[in-house]
């Protein structure tokens, strides 16, 4: 049922307008929940997703293949032997959430497997057929088809043999390492990122030992990495949660593989295990909870007032994310979200989309500007050596060419939208918007 409280927390945590900007449903998408109808209806959920896109926090998808019989809708099970019809059923599974018109439309990252190292009955079932040697193959094939269907959304496996409890069993993590290594061995089986689940339990694992598996699996895979689920068990106490919160976020935060950080649940109201890291039952803030929010909005919040230098630069340190930029020139303050990468260098226009420019910069002409087709041609007569730097219209760099001769350079495959190109000689910087339809 809707709560208003539990809504106006998720937006505003810490009473000066900081909130989530990710979330994770715990149930509803999950297969048997979503034919079964657990928590709502398929069309409740959409709502919620909407809402969620409607207030600025992304949703993950949880999950699309858990592969126990308890964790699959019921008919899986009674067809366990006939392979034919679990096929066909995983593929309506894929195909039902992926094309889905609101799931598809806000959802790009999904949880595509769950728990395979310990949770094993399709594994199991799969290795009758004469087609497969373990029967894992099935979960190269699933990851196959998620990515036919939609070759641009994030597909992560999850798991918790390594971080819940005190830490899994170094057999057990060494196993989960094979069957990472079977799907990446596999053409076509695209994986791009892997979740820790994160339940800890009544003894933490070591925070040092956290540092060390991550380094492990980065060095492996280089692929990206999330903690997806985390929570503490009840019975460490609310101090050590806290302490155990703000070094477990360090650790997490300063890595360099790791992109999120989520918890499963933040009011003990609901949550699984009635011990959720952020609110008590009554909406009281816990150790834990003032623990992330004085690191997350405080420690690693990014507020910077300064002024910029006669040819418009200014220079600090921002946190990488999403930042919200107020510039105020000539009496007018414009307001800009803007995201923050790798770049060193982000490139706001102000107040103009004009692409004329002084005879001191390097001259250039942008056609056709909008562009109806995603190509188009940046013609220049510099007589130097160039550097060409596109930027997305929040200033996130998405393409980089180095020594550009100065001719004609056709850009292809830009997503619609609008751009800048920032153009630099060795004395000079030109910027320009264009569009792509």
């Amino acid at each position: 049922c809707f709560n208003q409280n539990y809504l106006d927390k998720l937006l505003d945590l810490d009473g000066a307008g900081h909130g989530f900007n990710v979330a994770v449903t715990e149930n509803a998408l999950k297969w048997d929940a979503w034919e079964e109808q657990w928590i709502g209806s398929p069309d409740e959920t959409r709502n919620a997703i909407e809402c969620l896109n409607d207030h600025h926090i992304e949703t993950r998808g949880h999950t699309l293949i858990w592969p126990g019989w308890d964790h699959m809708p019921d008919d899986m099970q009674q067809n366990r032997t006939n392979l034919a019809y679990l096929t066909d059923r995983i593929n309506e599974r894929i195909e039902t959430m992926l094309t889905d018109a609101t799931i598809g439309k806000f959802i790009t990252e999904w949880d595509v497997l769950n728990e395979i190292t310990l949770v094993r009955d399709l594994e199991m079932a799969f290795s009758m057929s004469p087609e497969y040697q373990t029967g894992r193959e099935l979960y190269a094939a699933i990851l196959q088809g998620v990515t036919e269907l939609k070759p641009n959304h994030l597909n992560y496996i999850n798991d918790f043999v390594v971080f819940s409890g005190a830490g899994g069993l170094s057999a057990t993590v060494e196993r989960y390492h094979s069957y990472i290594e079977e799907i990446l061995a596999t053409d076509g089986a695209k994986l791009d990122g892997i979740g820790f689940q994160s339940h800890i339990g009544m003894s933490p694992i070591s925070i040092f030992k956290v540092e060390e598996t991550l380094n492990d699996f980065y060095n492996r895979y280089t692929l990206r990495m999330k903690v997806t689920e985390y929570d503490i068990n009840k019975q460490v106490a609310p101090k050590t949660q806290a302490a155990y919160m703000s070094d477990f976020l360090t650790i997490v935060f300063s890595h360099p593989g790791m992109d999120a950080f989520l918890m499963w649940g933040f009011w003990d109201g609901n949550h699984w295990l009635d011990n959720a890291p952020i609110f008590n039952q009554d909406w009281s803030i816990k150790p834990s909870g003032q623990a992330f929010i004085d690191k997350v909005f405080e420690e690693w919040w990014t507020n910077e007032e300064e002024n910029t230098s006669a040819d418009g630069t200014v220079t600090f340190r921002p946190f990488k994310g999403q930042h919200k930029i107020s510039i105020e020139h000539n009496g007018n303050v414009e307001e800009h979200i803007v995201h923050t990468s790798e770049s060193d260098t982000m490139v706001i226009q102000l107040g103009t989309t004009s692409t004329h420019f002084t005879d001191e910069a390097p001259s250039f002409l942008i056609a056709p500007n909008p562009s109806p087709n995603g190509r188009l041609s940046i013609l220049t007569d510099a007589a130097e050596m160039l550097h060409l730097d596109i930027y997305s219209i929040d200033g996130k760099l998405v393409r980089t060419y180095q020594k550009l001769s100065p001719q004609e350079l056709i850009l292809t495959h830009l997503e619609p939208g609008s751009y800048f190109a920032k153009i630099s000689s060795e004395t000079k910087t030109t910027v320009a918007r264009f569009v792509i339809q």
